[in-house]
């Protein structure tokens, strides 16, 4: 399934059927799209997890990642995702510590023990 964003604005699949496809709830799903950022964000997050359909848990956690993942983290981003697509991460509380950690620690000093102690490995 396509999910990334035409260089025209068209979606090459629509996003209510993308954030569906992560177990998102309709209801969340559609909220999500009034605010074109955090649909892109998602998107982005959907597609840099390499998923086209996954559990409600990973969707949640991955809809969290777009909503909370502070800007100083985008760096190790992907490798938090990798973390949540693999289930090393597996709820909303490990996902806090984690971000959390990645806030604090940023890409220069990220350190994968003290990363995986954080977030309860």
């Amino acid at each position: 399934m396509a999910m990334a964003e035409g260089g025209g604005g068209d979606w090459a699949t629509p996003p209510l059927e993308v954030l569906l496809s992560i177990g998102l709830d309709k209801r969340t799903a559609e909220n999500a799209l009034v605010n074109h950022e955090l649909t892109s964000n998602l998107i982005a997050i959907i597609n840099e997890a390499g998923v086209s359909g996954c559990s409600k848990s990973i969707g949640n956690l991955l809809y969290m990642v777009a909503t909370k993942c502070p800007t100083n983290a985008l760096g190790p981003r992907p490798f938090l995702i990798r973390y949540i697509v693999s289930s090393k991460i597996k709820n909303s509380t490990q996902l806090d510590a984690a971000l959390s950690f990645l806030s604090n620690a940023g890409l220069e000093s990220f350190e994968l023990d003290k990363f995986e102690e954080a977030c309860g490995q």
